[in-house]
């Protein structure tokens, strides 16, 4: 099996009340490792219910929580094994708990419920299963 790779998606504006693809794959199938967030921009005090969709499809492994007013450095994560909860902590596990297969033409998405204000940067580790695949961030 091929070595890890690390994506890094720099710290951008959250959607304001709807979907956005973080990172796409190409080029054959891939391993998914992880993924966290770290928020860069204090994430504005209002409810907004962030979910993170692994696929081309808001059904897909959703992880999701409420964002309300995190702050600097926060770090976007769940907070214990099998849980789907995305909470803002100091510490924080990495999503999915268990490695996800994704195919080429799949994309990793936010979905905000809320129009907030903050910034948030994405961290992303992943093995090739096919020659070529790539993950891209968008």
């Amino acid at each position: 099996m091929s070595c890890e790779h690390v994506v890094q998606r720099a710290a951008a504006n959250l959607p304001q009340s709807t979907t956005e693809t973080l990172f796409t794959i190409s080029g054959g199938r891939v391993l998914l490792l992880g993924m966290f967030g770290a928020v860069a921009t204090a994430i504005q005090a209002q409810s907004n219910t962030a979910a993170v969709y692994l696929g081309s499809d808001e059904n897909i492994i959703p992880f999701d929580g409420d964002i309300n007013g995190a702050t600097v450095g926060a770090l976007l994560g769940i907070a214990e094994s099998g849980s789907s909860s995305l909470v803002n902590h100091n510490a924080v596990r990495p999503f999915p708990i268990s490695p996800v297969v994704m195919q080429s033409g799949a994309e990793i998405q936010l979905q905000c419920s809320a129009s907030s204000t903050g910034q948030v940067a994405w961290t992303l580790w992943y093995r090739q299963l096919d020659p070529g695949a790539v993950v891209a961030a968008v």
